[in-house]
């Protein structure tokens, strides 16, 4: 969360010529409803299903950057099919930057219901992080300037 998955992915996308898709967006989209709306009227279950949904429906092209939200690893399906369709890049930054990132970000459902933030992100990391280590093909630190971040990637792309 607040690792500049879309904004770099963005940035990759153009580099590289390629599409440029975001799972979120995607959702927003399919669904006429915001992330948070989703959240808070079906809940996060439904929302994970509707998100391996539309992550299925977009990974089987060739020459796209896909941003996915950062729970997508909590289901089992989802990191098969990345695993299987593409190169996965774990991007990632340190809690304090996670929390000057995100101070004034009010839509993300799992910091609303939080009363500790940095709690919460660390937790968050602990859960994901290893598995986004275990998964992905490099890892990548997306603390400073994004040019510089998406040079990183196209450089252990071509490795």
């Amino acid at each position: 969360m607040g690792a500049g998955k879309t904004t770099i992915g963005k940035y990759l996308g153009q580099k590289l010529a390629y599409k440029f898709l975001d799972v979120d967006h995607e959702i927003e989209k399919t669904e006429k409803k915001t992330i948070n709306d989703i959240f808070i009227e079906n809940g996060e279950s439904t929302f994970r299903t509707i998100e391996s949904n539309v992550l299925r429906s977009i990974v089987s092209k060739d020459n796209q950057v896909i941003a996915t939200g950062g729970g997508i690893v909590t289901r089992k399906e989802n990191i098969d099919l990345m695993v299987e369709k593409g190169k996965i890049v774990y991007l990632n930054l340190s809690i304090e930057t996670q929390l000057i990132r995100l101070k004034d970000d009010h839509n993300r459902p799992l910091l609303k219901e939080s009363t500790d933030i940095r709690t919460t992100l660390k937790n968050l990391n602990k859960k994901r992080g290893a598995i986004y280590q275990s998964i992905a093909n490099f890892s990548v630190s997306s603390e400073g300037d994004h040019n510089n971040v998406v040079n990183k990637i196209i450089n252990k792309l071509s490795e």
